[in-house]
């Protein structure tokens, strides 16, 4: 349940960073203003410029290291369970010849 979550999780900061980088993108396209333009839109422009790519890295970045440790932690976890096993095994074995 947990690690369902997670993966959910990683994945919408990947698909938000994606978002938010395109539409950083999508700002720096040139466009045709009117010269009545006020000040403050230019820098509200030029902030998102900034602002929206360097946010959709950031969250891209994070979404996916998240998924690769969990990936690892998993990994680590299985073989964890397997070294656990085979020591069961080899004291149920010791034990048993022990009693013979």
């Amino acid at each position: 349940m947990l690690t369902t979550r997670l993966k959910k999780i990683s994945y919408f900061l990947i698909f938000v960073g994606i978002v938010l980088l395109l539409l950083g993108l999508w700002y720096t396209i040139p466009r045709s203003v009117e010269s009545t333009t006020p000040d403050h839109v230019y820098w509200t422009w030029t902030a998102m410029r900034i602002a929206f790519p360097l946010s959709g890295i950031t969250l891209i970045i994070i979404g996916s290291l998240n998924l690769r440790m969990f990936h690892l932690l998993q990994e680590e976890t299985l073989q964890l369970r397997k070294e656990l096993a085979d020591l069961r095994q080899q004291i149920e074995d010791q034990v048993g010849t022990r009693h013979v």
